[in-house]
């Protein structure tokens, strides 16, 4: 029994110490937080308090760096105007030189040249024929033309009844030629 109570004394004893050592872990877990928690706010603010010193110096380089951009945009549009300037002379003297030389180009090349075409084109239209010539002309030829077509013509058909009165072709041969006759022979009656 005496070993039965020290192992109960015993287990109370582990119990007490156990108990003791959960008490004090949570004490200690508690006032780690709260230094934790401490910190962790202490810490927020420094990084607010550093945010705000980093947003004012880049707040002030970008007054600086504007300010800058500024004048060189005042240097360059001035130095642009100067070239502005300087070129619309240059293309000014330029086109007033180039009018010159094209006016005197018309005035001693081109001119001339119309004027000769001019009178060119005066005489082809003195010599050219009207249109009343024209038509008498193709008449006179049309007609002679007919009149070769009838002389050809009449040749055949005496060359046909000489054939025909030779009894080389028959008279139904001499007839089927009348078809390619451009003057067809009157019926005999």
């Amino acid at each position: 029994m005496d070993t039965e109570i020290l192992k109960q004394e015993l287990a109370a004893i582990r119990n007490d110490i156990k108990q003791g050592f959960a008490e004090q872990d949570a004490r200690i877990d508690r006032k780690f937080v709260e230094k934790f928690a401490e910190q962790d706010i202490k810490i927020d603010r420094k990084f607010a308090e550093q945010d705000v010193k980093i947003d004012k110096k880049f707040a002030e380089q970008d007054v600086k760096i504007d300010k800058k951009f500024a004048e060189q945009d005042v240097k360059s549009d001035k130095k642009f105007a100067e070239q502005d300037v300087k070129s619309d002379k240059k293309f000014a003297e330029q086109d007033g030189r180039m009018r010159m030389e094209i006016a005197e180009l018309l005035e001693t090349q081109i001119t001339p040249q119309f004027e000769e075409l001019r009178s060119e084109m005066a005489k082809m239209r003195s010599e050219m024929v009207t249109k009343s010539y024209l038509d008498d002309k193709l008449a006179d030829l049309e007609g002679g033309m007919v009149s070769n077509l009838r002389k050809e013509d009449n040749k055949v058909n005496k060359l046909l009844k000489l054939l025909e009165t030779k009894s080389i072709l028959s008279g139904e041969e001499v007839r089927s030629f009348d078809e390619y006759q451009l003057f067809p022979r009157l019926p005999a009656v």
